[in-house]
């Protein structure tokens, strides 16, 4: 079948909606590949491709004929020898059958890739694929795996060929399972033997990228010589025979070293000639350069385009890096603010989050899910990208009603009673004195017999009265404002409840749709 070229050239020239377009349209004149991913770690490379898919097909060969087995050099005769899957994958003898089923179907997915290519370099891919699949039976449980082990060690040795290692495969080989030394090693030697060949120096380039570590100085000078072996395959391809390879290898060497611009523009040569596969493989990494450039609107529509494109693709880890870079896209474009459930109140009434941002981020939300529901992704691509925007959305709408709440919610701040607060009670000295007068006019009027005297008596009572009066109304006052203080304390109470409520409301399901969202942004393991 002959693989569909994507002709993006004016990508950046044009409108999104047109060269989407013009991609769909060129797109469904030819058939896909449906060939599952490569692994999908950061920068780590696919095996490199090439533009005529015609060989897809599996080659399979009668049993009785010797075929090649991946390195050029090796030719089994099937009917007596037993493929020795350790030396032929670069597996090693002392891991668990679970590791190494996880290491073969890392390098499953690799070499698929490779199995879109022509000539000579399709047909051992796809003998390599044959052959991957035999293994994977072969080392389905211990059980099998000791059975294996067993005719490798009864089986008759492999018969050499006279054909010249293959050192670009060897390359890979060691690369696809990250022995990373062997397949420097390998590499150096491919371009000691095939130094015009531009694959050596693609593959070169990824070894080179794998073995980045250490301080930041010794980072960008491993990505520096990176970038050399690239701009070299670069060079080379004359005939212009490796362009997806050759740009896809320096689009991630400008990566590397910051230079996303041209990053991009190498992203998009690539992507002129890549497959499904490969343009998935290309497209979320240029998403990532575009979202570092602010460039949101052209990070969300070329995973876009790519999900459109790989819809087929069954490869859950590398659909998965596209989801993963669209999802970086929206938050970077359309959330203004990063804090989570536990710090949204705090900085709010801190003033560090304002009522604007929680808006503004759910307008954009929504603008977004518009866009997307009009770039008619596949149904079966919508689910993970609608549950994404809406879970955002739905997160923001309960922050919104959140701060609402804050500023309606009562003041907590205690009532003013001064204004009830009685005077000081009557003195008793006034009760006192009046009882005295009233005593010494009474012994007067005894004393002399004049009763008129007893007339006197009337002053001091009115003084008693008097008293006995004011202490009442006193007490009656005292009474009124305690109970105003009490009613003031428990509105202040209240208050304080209802503001600890709007504090924390929807605190339980935003934290349910944060930890959705948490999910669906983690990597997954791959298989």
């Amino acid at each position: 079948m002959p693989h569909a070229h994507y002709h993006t050239s004016a990508f950046l020239g044009r409108s999104y909606f047109s060269v989407l377009t013009l991609i769909l349209v060129d797109y469904a004149t030819v058939s896909l590949i449906s060939v599952p991913p490569s692994e999908c770690k950061s920068d780590a490379a696919p095996a490199p491709v090439c533009n005529d898919a015609s060989t897809t097909r599996f080659a399979f060969l009668s049993e009785s004929r010797i075929v090649e087995l991946g390195t050029p050099e090796m030719a089994y005769e099937q009917t007596n020898a037993v493929v020795d899957y350790y030396e032929e994958f670069a597996l090693h003898r002392e891991d668990s059958t679970q590791k190494i089923l996880k290491d073969l179907k890392k390098v499953q997915r690799q070499w698929r890739t490779l199995g879109v290519r022509s000539g000579r370099e399709g047909k051992e891919a796809n003998e390599k694929l044959r052959l991957i699949e035999k293994a994977l039976q072969a080392f389905q449980s211990d059980e099998s795996r000791h059975t294996y082990d067993e005719s490798l060690k009864q089986a008759p040795k492999a018969i050499k060929s006279e054909k010249k290692t293959d050192w670009i495969n060897e390359s890979w080989k060691y690369y696809f399972v990250g022995d990373n030394g062997p397949a420097k090693i390998a590499a150096t030697k491919a371009r000691s033997t095939e130094n015009d060949n531009p694959q050596c120096y693609v593959v070169s380039a990824w070894v080179e990228l794998a073995e980045a570590w250490g301080s930041d100085a010794e980072k960008r000078q491993t990505y520096r010589k990176a970038k050399e072996f690239a701009d070299e395959s670069y060079v080379l391809d004359l005939q212009k025979e490796h362009v997806a390879d050759v740009n896809f290898a320096r689009g991630v060497c400008f990566r590397a070293i910051g230079q996303h611009t041209n990053a991009i523009e190498c992203f998009l040569r690539a992507l002129q000639e890549a497959n499904p596969f490969t343009f998935c493989d290309i497209a979320w990494r240029a998403a990532e350069s575009y979202t570092i450039l602010r460039e949101y609107e052209k990070a969300v529509d070329i995973c876009l385009i790519a999900l459109k494109i790989g819809a087929e693709i069954e490869d859950n880890i590398l659909l998965h890096k596209v989801y993963q870079s669209c999802y970086a896209t929206l938050e970077a474009k359309c959330l203004h603010f990063r804090y989570s459930v536990d710090d949204i109140t705090q900085a709010y009434e801190g003033k560090r989050l304002k009522e604007s941002d929680v808006v503004n981020s759910l307008n954009d939300f929504c603008s977004m899910r518009s866009h997307i529901t009009n770039q008619h992704v596949p149904p079966h691509m919508m689910p993970k990208l609608s549950g994404f925007i809406e879970a955002h959305i739905g997160r923001l709408e309960l922050i919104e009603q959140r701060i609402t709440a804050i500023k309606n919610a009562p003041s907590d701040e205690l009532a003013n009673t001064d204004h009830l607060k009685p005077g000081e009670p009557p003195s008793v000295n006034i009760l006192l004195w009046s009882l005295g007068i009233a005593a010494l006019i009474g012994i007067a009027a005894y004393s002399s017999g004049d009763n008129t005297l007893y007339t006197g008596l009337i002053f001091p009572l009115i003084g008693v009265l008097g008293y006995f009066t004011v202490l009442q109304n006193h007490d009656q006052d005292t009474s009124k404002y305690e109970k105003a203080c009490r009613d003031a304390r428990a509105a202040q109470k209240e208050a304080r409840a209802a503001q600890g409520r709007a504090r924390s409301l929807g605190a339980v399901e935003i934290k349910v749709l944060e930890d959705q969202l948490r999910e669906m942004k983690m990597d997954i393991e791959p298989n």
